[in-house]
């Protein structure tokens, strides 16, 4: 949980600078005044909305995504059913055929 708690804080201290267009560091008074970073409702113009193609109850980890040259995509990640020390399940699924199907796994 702190591991996450770090990259969220990592990754909206980056959104702030790319959104107030800082090239240093911020001072104090900067910090106060700096805007919330910004929500994206949906995805940007020209991108599909996304698609959960994992659907399964377990917790998804560790993404790895490949595009081949005709912009079909291979994805695979970990799946984690239970606590520490429980099994976890290699997933693979692709959206070579036109659409994602069910995810394949061990």
């Amino acid at each position: 949980m702190r591991k996450r708690l770090i990259i969220f804080i990592v990754a909206a201290s980056a959104a702030v600078l790319l959104l107030t267009g800082a090239t240093s560091a911020p001072t104090p008074q900067e910090v106060k005044a700096a805007p919330a970073a910004a929500v994206i409702v949906g995805p940007p113009s020209g991108w599909t909305a996304p698609v959960n193609i994992s659907s399964l109850s377990g917790d998804s980890e560790l993404p790895t995504l490949a595009v081949d040259d005709n912009g079909k995509a291979y994805v695979c990640w970990e799946e984690w059913y239970g606590g520490v020390g429980d099994p976890r399940s290699m997933l693979f699924n692709t959206n070579y055929s036109g659409s994602w199907g069910q995810p394949l796994g061990r």
